[in-house]
């Protein structure tokens, strides 16, 4: 008898410490939930969600958060994967939260998986370190190929999202477009940064923003300053997007996206002393490839570098504590050269996954001067001589004959940029030098004067 008593004690004390009364049919995002009309248990601390027709409730023993309400009509999002590397989420509440049953329609396609917090879900090993989708997060994704993840579940209303100091991956949880400083408004004290897939950044502090909006079925990286509550504002307006299209580098244009990276902030200041607009700044690894660009417009501007892809058995970016090279093309001229940092404001010119830097000071290391043309060469009447001047300088271009004697063909102030000059030559035949000499260079290059 007394052991009867003792059973059903613990029976009733157990069932009443996992189960909590409702009045209608609970609905489930996460944890492994067993619902019926009445009651739903679940993990400590995960969050419960309960339909429309109940007011917000808070659970007797406090070991839910309050609850969500959700619509109890099932609705579908099409979110698309593009091969490789990219982040996704949902702003749905999945009907089926459980991973695997999730990704199923795409699992042929999908490489790994990973959380905000370095957990996996990795077929190819058989590891689900994951287990549920989290409603308010994202996830990064690597596919072999382009695919569609179909989710089906329930909209949630005026859902709140913890964020935290740090790194987090953040879901996009409205059905439509909306631009990323609306969007952030409510935490934008808080913003260190944000990337999305291709690590175009929204970065307050140097005023730079190539997201422009947040869409449906992305997710985005992004750093805080202290831990944050979250809700996303009300989207009404749609006439209110971003629209501008952001200018891809031509030159250095094959910049691989392998997952990782960091971003390196270049100010304009910096950049107006040794680039025009159209320029790029290309940033190499030890080996000379090319692990990130962008294009100089006249604005603060953002660099993603990209680390090495743990996933392959290749090196195809940066490795941790790498350092970082720069060079940078002039459009105009079509010339390459290298960039050394001569101090950084933040950061100290090594490779650190999601680390943040910005450059201090650029000292341009110009391997050809500023590649000066001579045509044409031999020369009989005119000479035509072009060069692109990287910085405002003094030019004085002369021509010198074989006895040491020369003649001043050009000696003036010129602003940095592109110039095309064209020369008569009363010279006899022979040999000659044209003398181009700046400030810091000279160049001299060999021509050969010949009779008409």
């Amino acid at each position: 008898m007394n052991r009867l008593f003792f059973f059903f004690v613990i029976f009733n004390f157990t069932n009443n410490l996992y189960s909590q009364s409702l009045s209608s049919n609970v609905l489930a995002n996460s944890g492994d939930f067993v619902v019926n009309e009445n009651s739903v248990s679940s993990t400590i601390g995960e969050s419960l969600v309960f339909t429309n027709s109940q007011n917000n409730y808070l659970l007797y023993q406090g070991f839910q958060n309050t609850a969500i309400a959700v619509n109890e009509q099932l609705f579908f999002q099409n979110i698309d994967l593009p091969a490789g590397w990219s982040y996704w989420s949902t702003y749905l509440s999945p009907k089926d939260p459980e991973m695997s049953d999730l990704l199923s329609s795409i699992s042929d396609d999908l490489v790994i998986l990973k959380d905000q917090h370095g957990d996996v879900f990795w077929p190819y090993f058989g590891i689900n370190g994951i287990q549920n989708h989290t409603y308010g997060y994202g996830y990064q994704v690597k596919m072999q190929q382009n695919s569609t993840l179909e989710v089906c579940g329930y909209k949630i209303e005026n859902s709140s999202i913890q964020l935290y100091q740090n790194w987090n991956i953040l879901a996009y949880l409205n059905d439509t477009p909306m631009p990323v400083e609306e969007a952030l408004f409510p935490i934008y004290n808080e913003l260190i940064i944000m990337k999305d897939e291709l690590a175009n950044v929204y970065w307050p502090f140097l005023g730079i923003n190539t997201i422009g909006n947040m869409l449906p079925g992305q997710a985005y990286a992004i750093k805080l300053y202290s831990d944050s509550d979250f809700s996303y504002p009300i989207n009404e307006e749609a006439s209110r997007l971003n629209n501008g299209a952001k200018i891809k580098p031509e030159y250095y244009s094959s910049v691989l996206n392998t997952g990782v990276n960091m971003t390196i902030g270049i100010p304009k200041n910096i950049l107006d002393e040794i680039a025009i607009y159209g320029d790029e700044i290309g940033v190499f690894d030890s080996n000379n490839l090319l692990v990130g660009s962008n294009v100089f417009t006249e604005n603060n501007m953002a660099v993603t570098v990209w680390g090495n892809d743990f996933s392959n058995n290749y090196k195809d970016g940066m490795e941790e504590g790498e350092t970082l090279s720069f060079k940078i093309w002039n459009k105009a001229s079509q010339i390459e050269n290298i960039l050394f940092v001569k101090s950084w404001e933040e950061g100290n010119g090594i490779y650190n996954s999601n680390d943040i830097s910005i450059v201090g000071e650029f000292h341009p290391i110009y391997r050809n001067f500023f590649d000066v043309k001579v045509f044409p060469n031999p020369v009989r009447n005119s000479l035509k001589i072009s060069f692109n001047l990287p910085l405002d300088d003094r030019v004085n271009i002369s021509i010198i004959n074989s006895l040491g004697q020369s003649d001043i063909l050009l000696d003036t102030d010129l602003a940095k940029g592109y110039y095309e000059y064209k020369f008569n030559l009363q010279n006899e035949a022979g040999c000659y030098l044209i003398n181009v000499l700046t400030k810091d260079s000279n160049q001299i290059i060999p021509v050969s004067i010949i009779n008409n």
